[in-house]
């Protein structure tokens, strides 16, 4: 285990916010919170220990799809490629080359290459990702992603400068985060399915993804909502009825339709400042 300091203001001051015990184990993790309002993880499994955490069933490693839920993911996940593609493609004037940044399997990656882009998936944590050549590339990519991959990161300095090294000039950057402020949160309690407790170092919300992103010399140009994480975190929280799911899901949506904020995940397009 690491005790780390704020990846955003650098303070090593907080207090503790919320701990967690994994079931089936005897693992007990904290959420801090630092004087700059930032939750994070700490202290952590390093980058060596959290390795037994990202088992085969962890669902967005999971290559093979059997059961009728994987089914489901993997019906919503080719969705949602389309609709990335789409946010992609309206934001940056040139998208031929794309790097994923924790694309897992890189499934999205794939997805890509079918239509026609030149696509490289980088994740550190699954074997059979490219990321053992990511270092020797010197090509610059249009567009860079990270889907709800930032959250997973150690070194958060080591990936801008790895953004930074392999980002266009005018390239485009979309990340993709959980939103702590999301607004079933509150109704959800510990069984809230984005704390995902250890894998999830960091959460952000607005307000904090703009402050590192600034301190990263990059700034927000757009943001949009990510529904179909709402409907994944209430129906598979395991602490509630169906019926008071689908109150949570229905109260859920209208609250986010008029506040984009208490989304339960956010994507942030990004480019330099």
């Amino acid at each position: 285990m690491e005790t780390i300091n704020c990846i955003i203001c650098n303070n090593d001051k907080f207090v503790d916010y919320i701990s967690f015990q994994k079931s089936n184990s005897d693992d007990m993790f904290k959420l801090v919170k630092c004087e700059c309002d930032f939750i994070y993880l700490n202290p952590r499994p390093d980058s060596n220990e959290i390795s037994k955490y990202y088992n085969k069933e962890y669902i967005p490693h999971l290559i093979e799809s059997k059961s009728y839920f994987d089914i489901l993911y993997t019906f919503v996940q080719k969705f949602t490629f389309k609709w990335k593609l789409k946010i992609i493609k309206k934001h940056s004037r040139k998208s031929k080359s794309v790097l994923d940044i924790g694309g897992g399997s890189g499934a999205f990656c794939e997805f890509l290459k079918n239509k026609g882009k030149n696509a490289f998936n980088y994740d550190p944590y699954f074997s059979e990702s490219d990321t053992s050549s990511i270092g020797d590339l010197n090509i610059k990519y249009d567009v860079i992603t990270l889907w709800h991959s930032l959250e997973h990161m150690h070194n958060v300095n080591q990936i801008f400068e790895t953004i930074n090294k392999h980002l266009d000039q005018n390239g485009m950057l979309y990340i993709a985060v959980p939103n702590f402020s999301a607004y079933e949160r509150k109704y959800m309690k510990y069984s809230w399915p984005a704390y995902d407790i250890p894998r999830h170092l960091y959460h952000f919300t607005p307000d904090s993804i703009k402050r590192l992103l600034k301190k990263q010399n990059f700034e927000v140009v757009k943001y949009y909502t990510m529904i179909q994480d709402t409907f994944f975190n209430v129906l598979v929280s395991k602490d509630n009825s169906f019926l008071k799911k689908i109150y949570i899901l229905l109260k859920s949506l209208i609250v986010i339709f008029l506040k984009k904020d208490k989304s339960s995940s956010i994507l942030y397009v990004c480019k330099r400042t």
